[in-house]
């Protein structure tokens, strides 16, 4: 998979969900200024993506839905958006700012993907993305 196989990133708020597919695959959320990815430190430099959250999804249309919901009114569960909120990740990455893209995957491809994309963010920047609290820890 490349990077035009990825939608554009879009603002969450800005989204009309009925036009995100229903299909399974992969997801990230990202922060942004004036539709710009907004540059985060890392242990290992800066993330000029401003990567939040990679996530997968059975249906990529509910998961992110449901993000956005529990971001709005703390509703439904989602790791990533009770992070976001109980850390109060949205002093430094306004709700207004954030970004999603997704990638269509295969049904059952979703969670291997995801734990690849984890991992090359893990070796690029000797940290994960801010929102993942829950990842792959390998077994030595």
């Amino acid at each position: 998979m490349t990077d035009n196989d990825w939608t554009e990133w879009a603002l969450i708020e800005k989204l009309d969900f009925t036009r995100i597919t229903t299909t399974s695959g992969v997801y990230e959320i990202g922060a942004s200024i004036n539709r710009q990815s907004q540059p985060i430190n890392r242990a290992n430099g800066v993330d000029k993506n401003g990567l939040l959250y990679i996530g997968k999804a059975g249906n990529i249309r509910k998961r992110i839905k449901d993000f956005w919901r529990h971001v709005l009114t703390e509703g439904n569960q989602h790791t990533a958006a009770e992070t976001y909120i109980f850390y109060g990740f949205d002093a430094k990455f306004k709700r207004e700012s954030l970004q999603v893209r997704w990638l269509v995957l295969p049904k059952g491809m979703q969670s291997e993907f995801e734990k690849k994309l984890i991992d090359e963010y893990l070796e690029k920047y000797l940290d994960s993305p801010p929102l993942n609290i829950r990842i792959h820890r390998p077994k030595f």
